[in-house]
């Protein structure tokens, strides 16, 4: 029982985490692009940050439900070193993905005034190489080349220290029944999350719920993030 309640605690760590990170990522997006917004207050600025948690925690939530299924799977595997391992190269691949977009965005809002969607991928792919596209991208934004890896360390320092390490465990029927409501009370949540309500009734959150935050209708790009 003691081990399942610690691999939750540990993976809403790293979940709460990915969350405070991409408040960074919308600070830096906003303080970037600031002359295109008519912020002048905190109070404004805060009041966009309360909007942009149901869409983040949507987004975090969509980019880990193979970390969330593996992590909270009631399975005598879990305490294993080659599962702890996938699990770790997971929330570290996906989120760093996840961050990676939301940073590079930052950019190309200056050339688009909007954010970088799904339908770009498709101008993309009748380039003749992508891979020098990027190349060209880290030409003229070459500081993101460090910045990139401390992104990096610092997921692997997390995922590090929210590791769930147990040298032996015994899956009896108790533990076995606890387990398996944990994982149910858990995807109930994490769909809730996904939903971006708690209410069952509500249709799932659009980019269009964000204009309930916005003051203006550019607004929305910071209360949104790239991933979603």
């Amino acid at each position: 029982m003691k081990l399942f309640l610690t691999q939750s605690k540990n993976l809403i760590l790293r979940l709460l985490s990915i969350l405070i990170i991409f408040q960074f990522c919308r600070l830096f997006f906003f303080l970037y692009n600031a002359s295109y917004f008519n912020i002048t207050s905190i109070s404004e600025y805060l009041f966009i940050v309360y909007g942009s948690l149901r869409f983040d925690t949507s987004a975090i939530l969509y980019l880990n439900i193979p970390l969330i299924l593996l992590s909270l799977f009631p399975s005598i595997k879990t305490t294993m070193k080659w599962y702890r391992k996938t699990l770790s190269f997971l929330f570290i691949t996906t989120n760093l993905i996840g961050i990676l977009l939301n940073i590079f965005d930052a950019f190309y809002y200056q050339f688009s005034k909007n954010r970088f969607t799904i339908s770009l991928l498709d101008e993309f792919a009748n380039e003749q190489s992508p891979f020098k596209f990027l190349l060209e991208f880290l030409k003229y934004y070459w500081f993101m080349i460090p910045i990139i890896y401390l992104i990096f360390l610092s997921l692997k320092i997390i995922s590090k220290q929210t590791e769930t390490v147990v040298s032996s465990y015994n899956l009896n029927y108790r533990n076995l029944i606890f387990s398996s409501l944990l994982f149910i009370l858990s995807l109930t949540l994490t769909v809730f999350g996904l939903r971006g309500s708690f209410i069952y009734k509500n249709r799932p959150i659009t980019i269009s719920n964000a204009a309930k935050y916005a003051k203006n209708p550019n607004e929305i790009s910071i209360i949104i993030n790239t991933p979603f």
